[in-house]
């Protein structure tokens, strides 16, 4: 098949392309900047954010699905006078452009790499997100990436072009960046960390749990139509996820008993409120759908017993 990835140049497009040409798939990077493994993997380069909604269109001819990953992410310390105004542009409105030109194309399937953000940013405890749960997404990212897939789903409802959705929490690997990357070097100064009384529940992702399900619902049948949620099979503490940084570092981790209400109080007032919320709280996020649907088993992931690879970690 002609797949054309969007986000290509990102650190899950940088895990993707291989992984399709290894299907024998050909590819179309739609890029907005070119880098080397871009032009390794790819057999066509298109700069499409810069071209005409025509000539989209033509660069899409003979492509058969596209893989959409490219967006506007949360970023630290934003200075955009009208912040909500550029998540719409990028994460809706080219969202659904580059949907109208596909399907005027004849490309028979969009695959939409969402976020497990639009359900929302914690969860109660024992309380697991399925693709029912009610969606409650907080800031512009998740609004704009929730947007995008209803008005995707619109277009597959109208017949326009087969669409699934893709929703992963934190996704982690080589080359990645984030809080708990952060985290690493810290482990890395050998610092005693307070998170000794930190009990919470977390579902990530593993790049290559997340490519491996993106390429299946490049082609399955059944994946038409469908919004499905990707995660390892694990759930891991924060003392967990930092016990295998530093394991893979081969690094002590010193762990202090600092009660989590008071952890929380010195985050929040040293302006680390959200990265509180991102390492103490649980979130925890089910993909059995997936693999009952598609026969998708993630394997296990970087913080399970079974690995012996070196873990960094990205924020969505």
């Amino acid at each position: 098949m002609e797949v054309a990835v969007t986000g290509a140049t990102g650190f899950v497009g940088g895990g993707l392309l291989p992984k399709l040409v290894d299907h024998g798939h050909a590819v179309t990077a739609l890029i907005r900047r070119e880098t080397p493994p871009v032009r390794r993997f790819s057999n066509r380069i298109v700069r499409w954010a810069e071209l005409s909604d025509q000539a989209l269109i033509d660069n899409l001819q003979n492509v058969d699905v596209v893989v959409h990953m490219a967006a506007r992410v949360h970023q630290m310390h934003e200075q955009d006078e009208d912040v909500a105004a550029s998540y719409w542009a990028v994460n809706v409105e080219q969202t659904v452009r580059l949907a109208k030109a596909a399907a005027k194309a004849g490309v028979k399937r969009l695959v939409f790499v969402s976020t497990a953000k639009v359900y929302g940013e914690t969860t109660e405890n024992g309380e697991q997100w399925t693709e029912e749960s009610h969606p409650n997404p907080v800031g512009s990212y998740a609004e704009t990436k929730l947007e995008a897939e209803k008005q995707l789903l619109e277009l597959a409802t109208q017949g326009v072009i087969e669409v699934v959705i893709i929703r992963p929490p934190l996704v982690y690997g080589k080359e990645a960046k984030g809080n708990l990357a952060s985290l690493g070097k810290l482990i890395d100064l050998q610092l005693p960390l307070p998170f000794g009384c930190v009990t919470n529940r977390r579902s990530l992702v593993s790049l290559d749990n997340l490519v491996s399900l993106i390429s299946i619902c490049v082609s399955h049948p059944k994946a038409a139509g469908e919004v499905l949620n990707a995660s390892d099979a694990e759930v891991v503490s924060l003392k967990e996820i930092l016990r295998g940084i530093g394991r893979q570092r081969q690094r002590k981790v010193r762990l202090m008993p600092l009660p989590v209400c008071l952890l929380r109080m010195a985050l929040c007032c040293i302006g680390k409120r959200s990265m509180g919320e991102k390492l103490l709280s649980n979130l925890e996020v089910s993909s059995q759908k997936a693999s009952r649907l598609l026969n998708w088993e993630p394997v296990p992931g970087l913080f399970s017993d079974m690995s012996l690879r070196e873990v960094k970690v990205n924020d969505d």
